[in-house]
């Protein structure tokens, strides 16, 4: 009858809730860098490292130093810390489809060029 009809309509809505639920990218948790602000970060700290590979070649430039210097001034710019940034690396290094996008994000906006 129509119980019947309506409970099967119930558990079919249900079941299409937890299977959407189920194919979404996870949330961020509380506490771990949103994903825009993480690709920003990582480009911010790839850049750095750069410049830090470049100005080690001079032997004067204590290259430790140099490092922590540009970790501090690219976490200041994004309102963040070294704590909060390594716990976001971590959730998201556990989190490979979010991970890859990442990645793939930070390629597509900063392409690299070679000759």
């Amino acid at each position: 009858g129509i119980q019947g009809v309506e409970m099967m309509r119930i558990l079919f809505l249900w079941l299409m809730a937890g299977l959407v639920a189920c194919s979404s990218e996870p949330k961020v948790p509380e506490g771990i860098l949103p994903q825009a602000k993480m690709e920003a970060l990582l480009w911010d700290l790839m850049q750095a490292d750069e410049v830090i590979n470049l100005m080690a070649a001079n032997p004067q430039k204590n290259r430790y130093a140099l490092a922590v210097n540009r970790y501090q001034k690219a976490f200041a710019l994004h309102g963040t810390t070294k704590a909060q940034f390594q716990k976001s690396l971590e959730w998201y290094n556990s989190q490979p489809r979010l991970m890859r996008d990442v990645l793939e994000n930070i390629q597509k906006k900063h392409p690299v060029v070679t000759q």
